[in-house]
């Protein structure tokens, strides 16, 4: 804690790293504009494509690394041409790629307006560089289950 010198009496003391922490953090969110992503999925069954019997691994590896940006106040908007066929006719560059490609080019991610890649999802790098933000707020941390010889209990076998 810190007393301020000749400051009215009604704000004679505060915590100064609290309030700089949150001018800082002002600051930065003022300063530092993060990147807007948006993925435009081919036609899938659901929004993320993680359903159905046979769940293709990148699905799930690009759902996962979302929902950790997520966490971290991160958004990545995904449309899906299937559910969401209006976005794709709304955003002129995505229609104009579709119209002189066609669907083989899905998925498509756009940064700041700008396609980034196309027909793939981008790799965990790549969202890195593509938001700024690093590998650690993307990448989940594995949890270790522990593995029992039976099934007694916490305490062990009977």
């Amino acid at each position: 804690m810190y007393r301020l010198k000749s400051v009215k009496a009604d704000i004679s003391a505060f915590d100064i790293d609290t309030y700089l922490s949150t001018f800082y953090q002002f600051i930065l969110k003022e300063l530092f504009v993060m990147s807007k992503m948006e993925i435009y999925d081919p036609a899938m069954c659901c929004s993320t494509g993680v359903c159905g019997p046979s769940v293709n691994p990148e699905l799930i590896r690009v759902a996962a690394v979302i929902e950790n940006l997520k966490k971290n106040g991160i958004e990545v908007k995904r449309y899906n041409l299937s559910s969401n066929p209006q976005a794709f006719l709304n955003n002129a560059v995505i229609s104009r790629e579709l119209n002189t490609k066609g669907a083989k080019i899905l998925p498509i991610t756009i940064v700041d307006g700008k396609i980034v890649k196309e027909a793939g999802y981008p790799t965990n790098e790549e969202f890195s560089v593509y938001l700024g933000v690093n590998l650690d707020k993307i990448q989940s941390v594995p949890v270790k289950a522990k593995i029992r010889k039976c099934n007694c209990g916490p305490k062990g076998c009977c």
